[in-house]
């Protein structure tokens, strides 16, 4: 794996920023399908939420923790779709669904719980970890690609 950025001592005001730069980054490496590790309430959905607003959606962002999949509406006319995969008990689930046609669309798709079913992830995958710091001061966002240096 590839560190593309790391940011320690994100407080909730700091995430627009943070956010923003997770987009051009992911956008100059062609990463379009972003896995969102971190516990609960970590601030997954928080920093989904101004991710999509960068790409200038209208749509109200919120997890689709039933749902499974939330699509929103950006003006480029690319999708999001925001997956939460939280309950997922089985990935059968998934292609059942046609999740691995949705991460093959060259569409954005952002994944919260991607460790339910990692073996659907194409190689061009942004992987995001976000965790609360041992202090509370904030939290650690790092972002890698899942491709190693030679593509």
């Amino acid at each position: 794996m590839k560190q593309l950025g790391k940011w320690v001592g994100v407080g909730l005001t700091d995430l627009p920023e943070v956010a923003a730069e997770v987009v051009d980054l992911c956008q100059a490496a062609r990463l379009r399908v972003v896995a969102f590790h971190g516990p609960m309430g970590a601030g997954k959905t928080t920093l989904i939420r101004h991710m999509a607003s960068v790409l200038g959606t209208p749509d109200e962002v919120a997890s689709p923790t039933f749902g499974l999949v939330n699509v929103y509406q950006t003006p480029s006319g690319l999708d999001i779709h925001h997956m939460d995969w939280y309950r997922v008990e089985d990935p059968a689930e998934l292609w059942d669904a046609g999740i691995p046609e949705l991460l093959d669309s060259g569409e954005w798709c952002w994944v919260e719980w991607p460790e339910r079913a990692e073996s659907l992830f194409p190689r061009e995958t942004a992987i995001l970890t976000i965790v609360r710091e041992a202090d509370d001061a904030g939290r650690s966002v790092s972002l890698f690609s899942a491709q190693n240096d030679h593509g």
